[in-house]
Parts: structure tokens; C-alpha cells; sequence
């Protein structure tokens, strides 16, 4: 999966190379994090979903927003990351096993962008709000590794 950075807010330069910072993924807990999935979006698709990001919007200073790039999200590591029970789910089911997977994919395509998908905090209901933030940091601590890619390369992803 793709998902397009917007400003400059969530990156940070590691060691001479640019990566996202944890925060990148706090989207996932309140209504997902958006994403297009690489290989299947068109270029048509991604350049509808930049102007939706940054059409009309301005950044705090006033100056118009930009996406400056992007970072591959491998669908394994969003659904491989798994976190302790601390609460029964609702409904419990018969024989609760420690742990639970604690993020998940959805496709949740639309008719103008069908490959579009979220990144979302599975049973996000039994967390507090600042273990809600530490999943999303985990996320995005292991995202951080993948490289970020400038806008420049952004609409070369696409199919034809």
C-alpha cells in the first residue's frame, strides 16, 4: 500500500535519509489511515486522491498544502502487529486467546478511487486513548524503515 505524505509534518531526517516519524499513522485510530494500493491504482487515482488532500487547504501558516512524497506500507506489517488482551472483546468469544491482531486493512474503495484502503486500530473501544496513541507509534516506529519516496515519483506509480 501507498500512502501519500502531505506537508512536512511527519517526516524527520535519520542518518541522512528522510523517514516518517511515529505520529505518521494516528489516523488509523479515529477513522483509518488513508492508502492507495500500489499496483492496482491508477495514476488517475492517485492524482484524484493528491487533490483531495491539498485542494482548498492551507497549511497553519497560510501557504497552500503539498504533498512532498510518499511511503510503501506493507499490508503484512500492519496485519502482523498483535498487542495483549487486556479486556474481553464484545462479544467474547468462547475460549479468549492473550492476544489479538491489532490492526487491519480494509479495502474501502470508492467509485472514482476503487482501490482506495484503510489502515485501522482493530477493537479500538477497550484501549485508553494513550494506548490507542502507543499502537499507533508502534506502527509507525516499524513504517519508518520504508524509505520516502519524493512527490516527484509519486504519479509514476500508477497503472495505466
Amino acid at each position: 500500500m501507498i500512502r501519500l505524505i502531505v506537508d512536512n509534518i511527519h517526516i524527520k531526517q535519520v542518518d541522512g535519509e528522510t523517514r516518517v516519524r511515529e505520529s505518521f499513522l494516528e489516523d488509523s485510530i479515529h477513522g483509518g489511515a488513508s492508502c492507495l494500493r500500489l499496483g492496482r491504482a491508477s495514476k488517475d487515482e492517485f492524482q484524484r486522491t493528491i487533490d483531495l488532500l491539498i485542494k482548498g487547504k492551507v497549511k497553519p501558516s497560510g501557504e497552500p498544502r503539498e504533498v512532498i512524497g510518499y511511503v510503501r506500507i506493507p499490508a503484512k506489517i500492519a496485519r502482523a502487529m498483535h498487542v495483549p488482551r487486556s479486556a474481553p472483546p464484545i462479544p467474547k468469544p468462547p475460549e479468549p486467546t492473550p492476544e489479538f491482531r491489532a490492526f487491519a486493512v480494509y479495502a474501502t474503495g470508492e467509485a472514482d478511487r476503487p482501490n482506495h484502503s484503510d489502515v485501522m486500530l482493530c477493537n479500538h473501544a477497550q484501549f485508553s486513548n494513550s494506548a490507542k496513541n502507543r499502537h499507533a507509534a508502534t506502527l509507525g516506529k516499524q513504517v519508518s524503515y520504508e524509505k520516502v519516496t519524493s512527490v516527484e515519483d509519486v504519479l509514476k506509480l500508477g497503472v495505466s
